[in-house]
């Protein structure tokens, strides 16, 4: 029984060996090279927005729903 688990050993450090390098190789074959230009802001309105105004949307009944909604 023990045999099993001394050869399983070699697969498990090469499946966690793979885990965790192949995204540290990703990140380390192309890094960051530092922080991006912001790009220009740009107003979102040119007048501030107003607040919604409350509406009622009436609902139909079930009864008046068609079969099968």
């Amino acid at each position: 029984m023990m045999n099993w688990f001394w050869m399983n050993i070699p697969a498990a450090l090469v499946f966690v060996g793979l885990w965790s390098g192949i995204p540290m190789w990703l990140v380390l074959r192309r890094p960051d090279r530092g922080p991006q230009p912001l790009a220009v802001q740009a107003p979102a309105r040119i007048r501030p927005a107003a607040p919604a105004e409350p509406r009622i949307v009436p609902v139909p009944r079930r009864s008046e729903q068609p079969v099968g909604v």
